[in-house]
């Protein structure tokens, strides 16, 4: 197996970069997974998941969910020693996907153009991409965001997507949905490359966000990890 590095990347300082295949992270560790929609190709889903995608119109749209579950099943199937269509993956009534069967793994996908990104970790987790594209920004923030995010945004609209990405990861991690989320949430002005809070309601969420190449990236969770770990699947061969 080959891997290429990819060089189009601006990790946070508080991430280690980790080659595949990747050893069992610890309990106080976040992995976070780069991927394509290639990504892990001979890992097996299960048929439920094979089916769902069968009903995706957009060829795009179902290489990406079936990558993300293919990462997904991939890694947690190392640690656990169980073949990967065997893994019991079920969807919540909010849409979250959790793993089953009593393990204490908690993982998140997220996609945006071709690129998958999966969070895992011992503790609720939450992962969000957006590839950077024209949109209102300012209209957007005064639609979505809080009055101090939409003033920060209408001063400087590079700050639309850091804020977006991490308000997604958080309600991710948060397991409720959007639509009953978005009315409580409340984030922090962030500073590039800092972890900055996201409240939803009583809950509260430390979230960190970075760029990779064209896409915006973000990841939230409840405590500071002890490490997080990063490893790039878009060039292993």
């Amino acid at each position: 197996m080959q891997i290429d590095k990819k060089e189009n990347h601006e990790l946070p300082c508080v991430f280690s970069e980790v080659s595949f295949p990747i050893a069992r992270p610890a309990d106080e560790e976040i992995l976070l997974v780069a991927g394509s929609s290639r990504s892990l190709a001979n890992v097996e889903v299960s048929a439920s998941e094979q089916k769902r995608a069968e009903g995706m119109c957009h060829e795009g749209t179902r290489g990406r969910f079936l990558a993300g579950r293919r990462i997904v099943r991939g890694m947690l199937s190392e640690w656990l020693s169980r073949a990967p269509g065997e893994l019991e993956i079920s969807i919540g009534p909010d849409g979250k996907p959790t793993l089953g069967g009593g393990s204490d793994w908690h993982f998140s996908i997220a996609h945006s153009g071709d690129l998958i990104l999966v969070a895992f970790a011992t503790a609720p987790v939450g992962a969000d991409t957006e590839e950077e594209r024209e949109v209102d920004a300012p209209g957007l923030a005064r639609r979505f965001f809080s009055p101090p995010e939409t003033s920060a945004v209408e001063a400087d609209t590079t700050r639309f997507f850091p804020l977006w990405t991490r308000r997604e990861a958080a309600v991710k991690a948060d397991g409720r949905g959007l639509a009953r989320t978005l009315p409580l949430i409340t984030s922090d002005i962030p500073l590039p490359g800092t972890w900055t809070r996201v409240r939803i309601g009583e809950s509260s969420w430390q979230t960190i966000a970075w760029r990779d190449g064209c896409h915006h990236l973000a990841l939230a969770v409840e405590t500071l990890p002890g490490a997080i770990l990063w490893c790039d699947l878009r060039g292993v061969v």
